[in-house]
């Protein structure tokens, strides 16, 4: 049976934390269970060639300024629709809610957050502010969080519901991979969210 294909969605492939930690996941997370793809908003940078080695096609979209930002949502979704994407990981302000408001219908929704949203005065941080409003309404999204007290922010910032918050553990005892047979179902989204929270939270914290 074919693997879920996996997409991650960032602002950009630039080399710091966020970009980092996509390097630290594609190197860690299991080929034989999901099919990692990478989708750049912003556009080829630094990490474009470590993600090429690393044999992950990458999607780099080149999107700048206002127009970029309200011309992401329809652009993701529809290459999310034409690659058959199963799971959606965001990160970052602007990866994060667009991976919310463009997965399309029965797609798994995955958002790690770390800290408030917090955008710039200019048109652009205004039009990012109203996208996040429309995400909060976005029912069924898992969050992903580095810490406990980062629990109610996915909440209260974000919108998340209760029991849909995953906190990363700081012990090295880590829960054992989800069997192959658990990721790759295919009539629930929610237990493709599970499975695939489940075997992230377990492949950061060895």
């Amino acid at each position: 049976m074919p693997r879920p294909r996996l997409f991650f969605i960032l602002g950009s492939l630039e080399a710091n934390d966020t970009g980092e930690e996509i390097i630290t996941i594609l190197g860690r997370l299991s080929r034989a269970q999901f099919e990692p793809r990478v989708v750049a908003l912003g556009g080829q940078e630094d990490l474009q060639g470590r993600i090429v080695e690393m044999k992950v096609r990458s999607y780099p979209l080149g999107l700048s300024g206002v127009v970029g930002t309200l011309r992401a949502i329809p652009k993701v979704r529809r290459l999310l629709k034409q690659m058959g994407a199963e799971v959606v990981h965001g990160f970052g302000s602007w990866g994060g809610v667009v991976a919310r408001l463009a997965a399309p219908r029965g797609v798994a929704v995955v958002r790690t957050v770390t800290r408030a949203p917090t955008h710039d005065k200019d048109l652009r941080g205004r039009v990012l502010r109203y996208l996040e409003r429309r995400a909060k309404k976005k029912v069924g999204t898992r969050f992903i969080v580095p810490n406990e007290g980062s629990r109610g922010l996915a909440v209260r910032s974000y919108g998340a519901a209760e029991g849909h918050v995953t906190v990363l553990p700081a012990s090295i005892d880590a829960p054992s991979p989800v069997p192959r047979s658990t990721v790759i179902e295919r009539y629930s989204v929610s237990s493709q969210q599970d499975a695939y929270v489940h075997h992230f939270v377990s492949l950061l914290s060895n």
